[in-house]
């Protein structure tokens, strides 16, 4: 019988060992992954920056050409405003008209696509709570089937130990 327990101690021994060795390789991996977390904090941050500048220029460059084309159509529709009967009988080709409704267009546009990016941002944002939503899910759930498996587990010695005690009765 002694001889028995020393080999399911040392089987205790070695199953506490092997975990005891994952759980410290994990361990060091997670620690690798929070010292590299500042880095990749910081290329989220100067990827978000990034994203930031290029829709500030793009905006500014889009307004400036739009401005240059709202001027060139005033300019062109100008001759035509000697003519009062085309105003009474198309108001909107006014040049006053047709610049302002192009200008409103244009702010429209604008205002959309910094709207866009704004979401996309956003989304951004969400995705990641999301992550910690399901990170904090997965834990928990973990925590649970850790504890079924422990109780199957119990059972399953129980059970054992009870068809051993009465095999050995008989």
């Amino acid at each position: 019988m002694s001889s028995n327990k020393r080999e399911d101690r040392a089987q205790e021994r070695a199953i506490d060992k092997s975990i005891d060795e994952t759980k410290e390789s994990a361990r060091k991996v997670l620690q690798e992954v929070k010292r590299e977390l500042p880095e990749v904090t910081s290329t989220f941050h100067d990827y978000q920056e990034q994203n930031i500048n290029a829709i500030r220029e793009m905006t500014n460059t889009f307004l400036e050409s739009q401005k240059e084309v709202a001027k060139s159509m005033q300019s062109a529709v100008k001759p035509f405003a000697a003519n009062p009967y085309m105003w009474m009988f198309w108001p909107w080709m006014h040049p006053q008209i047709m610049t302002e409704n192009y200008i409103r267009g244009v702010t429209n546009f604008t205002e959309t696509s910094v709207s866009a990016a704004r979401t996309a941002s956003d989304m951004v944002q969400v995705a990641m709570e999301s992550s910690r939503s399901s990170i904090d899910l997965a834990r928990e759930n973990t925590k649970a089937l850790s504890r079924y498996y422990i109780e199957t587990a119990r059972s399953i010695e129980d059970a054992s130990s009870a068809a051993e005690s009465e095999a050995t009765r008989k």
